[in-house]
């Protein structure tokens, strides 16, 4: 108990979540290791909550933020190593106008492929996620980033739950971006094989 709160181990935090509801988490790691931050943020990736990140120690000591500025977690979070510039034209050339698939799209790292994947505007987007509550998450947020952005072509939205084989085909139009929201696990590899063949 610290003044008057009671403290619970990390590993009862799935449960606690699903017992009261939890719907944020507020991650107060700021002198943590990068592997260490990285183990935690991969325990939390599967749980039905937003995770907000203190800052780091880093930022709090060069003013670059306050303590009371929580942040959302990005990939840098869990990478642990600087980001590298990216090749623009490489990237054009393999995603612009092109389907792409993101399997893991709910998780921290694969949502953040998503949001990047989206601002290069491919054919289709498909997101392959395993839990149900954050593909449905990250679909609501890819909606309202493109909802949001400067985007002449129209979104063609094809939300397709459990029944991959007898799914509807998506509307036509070879001018607007797709984006399929797919439940499933890469673990089973029929479902992964049908999904690829179908939105190459």
């Amino acid at each position: 108990v610290v003044l008057g709160l009671k403290v619970r181990a990390p590993f009862k935090l799935p449960r606690l979540v699903a017992q009261h509801e939890g719907s944020l988490i507020l991650l107060a790691l700021p002198s943590a290791s990068h592997r260490r931050r990285r183990e935690v943020l991969e325990a939390l990736a599967g749980l039905p909550a937003r995770v907000l990140a203190l800052p780091t120690l880093a930022e709090l000591t060069s003013g670059a933020r306050r303590i009371d500025e929580f942040r959302e977690v990005d990939v840098e979070d869990i990478l642990g190593r600087d980001s590298v510039l990216p090749n623009e034209a490489l990237l054009q050339g393999r995603v612009s106008g092109r389907s792409v698939m993101v399997t893991g799209a709910g998780g921290s790292i694969g949502a953040e492929l998503c949001r990047q994947i989206l601002l290069l505007r491919p054919r289709r987007l498909v997101l392959f996620e395993r839990s149900e509550y954050t593909l449905y998450a990250v679909e609501q947020e890819l909606r309202a980033m493109l909802a949001n952005m400067a985007h002449p072509r129209p979104l063609v939205l094809n939300p397709i739950a459990s029944d991959l084989e007898g799914s509807a085909d998506a509307q036509p139009g070879t001018s607007s971006i797709e984006l399929i929201p797919l439940l499933g696990s890469v673990i089973h590899q029929r479902r992964l094989q049908v999904a690829m063949e179908r939105f190459q």
